[in-house]
């Protein structure tokens, strides 16, 4: 069995794929997931010269769960790049997919 650093409060939850070490910066001392991958087309807005203009690219949105080491609280990430990444609770993680799951079954009729 590996030794825990001196900084970390909790053992590793099952999903977490970190290797901490008792070097690991204060921001990096959290428990992660491997991301999944998931192939997407991604429409992002710019404002052009005289109009809003979207752009569609393929792509991948990583899916993972994190949680802080000594904090309660499991975050889902989902994002495509620095800037481009949301954090929810999985309380609102479920809420939202809940909701998305109507509203995909709506439009597509």
């Amino acid at each position: 069995m590996e030794e825990r650093p001196t900084w970390q409060v909790d053992p590793c939850p099952e999903w977490c794929a970190g290797a901490h070490t008792e070097n690991d910066h204060v921001d990096d001392r959290v428990h992660r997931s491997e991301g999944i991958a998931v192939p997407a087309v991604i429409r992002s807005k710019r404002l052009g010269s005289t109009r809003v203009e979207f752009d569609e690219e393929a792509g991948d949105v990583e899916v993972g769960i994190s949680r802080t080491d000594g904090q309660r609280e499991t975050w889902l990430y989902v994002g495509s790049g620095p800037g481009r990444e949301i954090e929810l609770s999985l309380d609102t993680a479920s809420r939202v997919l809940r909701t998305a799951r109507h509203e995909v079954k709506r439009a597509r009729g």
